[in-house]
């Protein structure tokens, strides 16, 4: 039958037969590998295989005949992994062991097949599914083979339990060679997309160690700048303390030598000085001291109250003055005397640190027995200067006033024969007497201004705040006539209020504005301005007139007494005026002096203090 020629009983009593590879099937579809579904809740009978009917037998029949055509090698197994049922050619795989027949499936396959279907149930029934095992080598058999094997669970719900269908897909030398191949190109495909991958991702760390190489080195970059300028920097630090160095070596000679000066000038100066710390005992003291106190070298250190003195102050009151001075910081002068009579000025004076805390006393003792001697004999020439000054000022009184008189008699007495004499006087004898005239006149005028000029300190009047136009507008008025009979132009602003004496400041306008009249261009008409500016603590007038001017080299001999640049022809004057504005602008604290060209005009000025002045007295 077909049957029988296509399957070969491989063992009668189980109904294991194999599949004969000669026999071909009328529709040649072998059952792919990969198409085989798992089947589930398959009714497997439990009881043995036997014909019941011809119906039964049919089926059967053509059960077989399509597991036959349809697959190579398949084996049913239950869950004990005893062999139920076998498919296809199996006579190759299958192999009895010797001794005692035997249905555990495993024990008839080769090892290498044996290890795998056995993973493949423990996997197939935990995982339900199937499980693959491709292109198995089997080299326990007279030849090598390759085997493709799948394992898919079966679950028969009626008697709970698995069963599993082992595929054995039996592969020629060729199919083992492509399927070998094929799995080799598989794997080196595989191997060279993880190479692949492996090479990416070396690229992308590579391109990310790149980016953090160049990120490092813009790094490295920018810490090398740093260091360059770090660099810079402190080559300029150095410099720079090169140059603290060489002024602080500088400094440190200076202080050497300061420190010499002062030594040399402890040594040198006749002034006895003491220093002493806070607790008043002696540091340094300077040789001249020994004139006061007795001191020695071996004496520093040692209290001021243990040393003997030879002035008329003991030391215990000068430890009390000591410690006054410490607690008020006030220097403290006294005047004493020594043992043999001379003078002393005692001075006790703090001294302090960088801090200003007090750090000690300076006590010093100078020597000004020859200073009250000259004291002495100032005073007493100061007396006798008072007395001779009164005595000159009577004079010039008495002088002024005795000359007066004759003056006063020469000048009726001229006037008499001019009056009495007219008719008979010839033509020579009255220009003598207007001659004689004149010459009273200037006398008089001589002997007014003497007296002016000696009553400027003592007839003085005391300073007052009075506004400087006062005077300006008194020495205007007493020069009205003048002003008028030249045609004369005077110019002023307002003028500061300042501690003044009115009457002497109104004769120094009327000199300056008279001068300006007099010494006028010839016909030409006085314009005078009067001005006054502010600077820092003082006052700057100033008088500009439009007349002859004055020679540069000369200007100063115009405000000597007596002192005149042109005849008296030409312009009359006693030589005092300037001298006496010189005088009285001094008395205010105060300076003059002009400013001229000859031809161009002059301009004086005059400075006065904005505070009150003190009284001064003159020598010439």
């Amino acid at each position: 039958s077909y049957r029988e020629e296509a399957f070969q009983p491989l063992h009668q009593k189980w109904k294991i037969f194999q599949k004969q590879p000669e026999v071909q099937l009328t529709e040649h579809r072998p059952l792919a590998s990969t198409t085989l579904p798992p089947v589930h809740n398959v009714n497997i009978p439990t009881t043995s295989w036997r014909r019941k009917s011809a119906a039964d037998s049919m089926v059967s029949w053509a059960y077989e005949s399509l597991l036959g055509q349809y697959v190579h090698s398949g084996f049913l197994v239950d869950d004990q992994k005893d062999l139920v049922h076998s498919f296809g050619e199996s006579a190759e795989i299958l192999q009895q062991p010797a001794g005692r027949p035997t249905k555990n499936f495993l024990k008839m396959l080769p090892s290498e097949l044996a290890s795998a279907v056995s993973t493949g149930i423990h996997r197939a029934q935990k995982q339900r599914a199937v499980t693959s095992y491709p292109s198995l080598r089997v080299t326990s058999t007279h030849e090598p083979q390759m085997f493709n094997l799948k394992v898919a669970p079966l679950y028969n719900k009626r008697v709970n339990s698995f069963f599993f269908f082992v595929a054995a897909e039996h592969l020629s030398q060729l199919e083992a060679e492509l399927q070998y191949t094929k799995e080799h190109l598989q794997a080196a495909n595989e191997e060279l997309e993880t190479s692949n991958e492996e090479l990416q991702a070396t690229n992308e760390e590579l391109i990310a160690s790149n980016e953090e190489l160049q990120s490092t080195n813009e790094e490295l970059q920018s810490t090398n700048e740093q260091l360059q300028s770090t660099n810079e920097q402190l080559q300029s630090v150095n410099e720079e303390l090169y140059t603290v160095n060489t002024e602080y070596q500088r400094k440190i000679e200076e202080l050497r030598q300061l420190t010499e000066d002062m030594e040399n000038l402890l040594l040198s100066t006749e002034i006895g000085t003491i220093f002493l710390d806070h607790d008043l005992a002696i540091r340094k003291f300077t040789p001249a001291i020994g004139s006061t106190m007795n001191l020695l070298p071996r004496d520093v250190g040692r209290p001021l109250d243990h040393i003997s003195t030879k002035i008329s102050i003991d030391p215990q009151a000068l430890v009390k003055l000591g410690k006054e001075v410490l607690q008020t910081g006030d220097s403290i002068e006294r005047e004493i005397q020594s043992q043999d009579e001379r003078w002393l000025i005692m001075r006790i004076l703090p001294f302090y640190d960088q801090s200003r805390t007090i750090q000690g006393i300076v006590l010093t003792f100078w020597d000004i027995t020859t200073i009250k001697a000259a004291e002495h004999e100032i005073k007493r020439y100061a007396q006798k200067l008072e007395t001779s000054n009164q005595d000159l000022q009577d004079f010039a009184y008495v002088a002024s006033h005795d000359l007066q008189e004759p003056l006063r008699a020469v000048k009726n007495l001229s006037a008499w024969l001019k009056e009495d004499l007219a008719m008979t006087l010839k033509e020579k004898d009255l220009d003598y007497l207007n001659r004689m005239e004149l010459s009273i006149q200037r006398m008089q005028q001589l002997v007014d201004d003497l007296l002016q000029y000696s009553r400027i300190q003592t007839r003085a009047q005391p300073f007052t705040n009075t506004s400087c136009n006062n005077a300006l507008d008194a020495a205007l008025q007493n020069l009205a006539l003048s002003i008028q009979e030249t045609e004369a132009t005077v110019h002023h602003g307002l003028l500061p209020t300042l501690w003044i004496d009115q009457t002497q400041l109104t004769q120094v306008f009327q000199n300056l504005v008279s001068n300006a009249i007099k010494f006028r261009k010839g016909s030409q008409s006085p314009d005078i301005t009067i001005s006054a500016e502010h600077q820092d603590k003082e006052w700057l007038f100033s008088v500009q007139d439009n007349g002859i001017g004055i020679n540069p080299n000369k200007t100063d001999q115009i405000f000597i007494i007596f002192r005149k640049l042109h005849p008296i022809s030409q312009y009359p004057g006693t030589g005092l005026g300037l001298a006496i504005c010189k005088r009285v602008i001094e008395r205010h604290g105060g300076r003059i002096w002009v400013e001229s060209q000859p031809g161009e005009g002059s301009t004086f000025y005059f400075t006065l203090p904005t505070s009150r002045p003190e009284d001064l007295e003159f020598t010439d």
